[in-house]
């Protein structure tokens, strides 16, 4: 048997034909990917509000990506992955009063960050 497989290595079962798929398993999330779930959420229903989406991304990806805030004491999203939304969403504007991103207008000032 050895001598009919020798040279058809194909034919063989892998030993480790499911590492890979363990592998894609526990890949780690990273900041990088809950920005893109937050800006497809943006994309998708015009407008992302911060506390939805803190409590979203506790449940979807985990605390290491949420933080309590010193000030107000309410889940907020963690610095790394508001960076990383900001890189990958250069024609959004946040509404602080109301505490959400948009999709920038015509009638909006300059900069990220609007006065109303």
């Amino acid at each position: 048997m050895v001598r009919w497989l020798q040279g058809r290595a194909e034919l063989l079962p892998r030993a480790n034909a499911g590492v890979a798929h363990r592998r894609r398993a526990k890949e780690v999330t990273t900041p990088s990917d809950v920005a893109a779930w937050m800006k497809a959420t943006l994309d998708e229903e015009g407008t992302l509000y911060q506390d939805v989406a803190a409590a979203n991304i506790a449940v979807k990806f985990g605390e290491p990506f949420v933080t309590i805030s010193e000030v107000s004491g309410n889940q907020v999203i963690d610095k790394a992955v508001l960076a990383a939304f900001n890189k990958i969403t250069k024609d959004v504007v946040w509404i602080r009063s109301e505490r959400y991103w948009r999709p920038r207008q015509p009638h909006d000032v300059t900069g990220r960050q609007q006065p109303y």
